[in-house]
């Protein structure tokens, strides 16, 4: 069975609201305990502004992507996670702390889960609370 978060990130990708100039596609480098290492290439369709008036002058979005990650050993914080291919999931907030010509710095929280999709018996999944500096050049 579909789990709820996997269908409201795939129709949210399908939406209305994925504007081109929106989306991002992100890579990284994962470096854990027990020498768990890998990379992560993620797809954001889009961010949502959220009406923020009640803070002043500050910008708050809305952000939902997926993406896949390879990570080198498939024990994970003691856990089976049975594959070394993983889907990632994630919710989060951004908010921008500064905008100038140059440079656009904004901080982000996220909610990440990773999950190997069933395509393994061992399939515990990892959630993650995120916290992230993004700078735009």
């Amino acid at each position: 069975m579909l789990k709820p978060y996997f269908l409201f990130i795939f129709l949210f990708s399908f939406s209305n609201f994925s504007f081109a100039n929106d989306q991002a596609v992100s890579v990284g480098y994962l470096n854990g305990f027990d020498d768990i290492q890998g990379v992560r290439v993620a797809w954001r369709p889009t961010t949502l502004d959220i009406d923020t008036t009640w803070l002043g002058d500050v910008d708050v979005y809305l952000e939902a992507g997926i993406g896949l990650s390879v990570v080198s050993d498939q024990h994970f914080a003691g856990k089976d996670i049975g594959s070394h291919y993983q889907f990632e999931d994630n919710l989060g907030l951004i908010i921008d702390l500064d905008e100038s010509e140059k440079l656009t710095q904004q901080v982000a929280v996220r909610f990440i889960h990773y999950s190997n999709g069933g395509l393994n018996n061992d399939n515990p999944g990892l959630d993650f609370l995120n916290l992230a500096y993004i700078a735009h050049f």
